[in-house]
């Protein structure tokens, strides 16, 4: 895979939420590993169940290095991050993945479990699609534990055409936007 060492700086902002904090948008860079694994660590079990569709202890390089290093392109990450003690946090991640595998766009959102309810993840999806169009992708598949309902659902109030099917416990998704 080609990857780019372009940072896309266009897509930096600040979102203000539901009850008024502000948060700063930005693409992952290469360079937050750390923040990353904080993140993940911040996490309660079952939102790391939610998101990576398994028990998750810690993050193997792999893994880590894979969740940061994108093209900005096929694959793109937008971080939520904010000042907590005098460092930068990272509180939410949207991204897309392309697969030339299975020939499919993967999309998934995570929200630290203290910043959930605050309208950021709706945020971060609606922004990340956009993202996704101007790079040409119409179409995502995401793999959802059927417990975690609620991304369905903000898909659906994003106005996305949203299509699930149930196989082996877990659901299916396929978004049209």
């Amino acid at each position: 895979m080609f990857f780019t060492e372009s940072y896309s700086a266009q897509y930096e902002s600040n979102l203000t939420l539901r009850d008024g904090s502000v948060v700063f948008l930005r693409p992952i860079k290469a360079t937050n590993g750390d923040l990353v694994i904080d993140r993940v660590e911040k996490l309660s079990s079952n939102s790391k169940y939610l998101r990576f569709l398994r028990s998750l202890g810690s993050l193997s390089e792999t893994l880590l290095y894979q969740l940061t290093h994108v093209n900005y392109i096929s694959e793109f990450a937008l971080v939520a991050t904010i000042n907590e003690g005098g460092d930068e946090r990272i509180i939410a991640v949207a991204r897309y993945a392309y697969s030339s595998e299975d020939n499919n766009t993967e999309l998934a959102v995570t929200v630290r479990d203290d910043w959930q309810h605050r309208g950021l993840g709706k945020s971060l999806l609606g922004r990340i699609v956009e993202i996704g169009k101007e790079h040409g992708i119409s179409q995502y598949v995401a793999i959802i534990a059927p417990q975690n309902k609620i991304i369905i659902s903000t898909l659906i109030k994003l106005g996305y055409n949203v299509n699930c099917s149930l196989k082996s416990g877990i659901f299916h998704v396929v978004i049209a936007v």
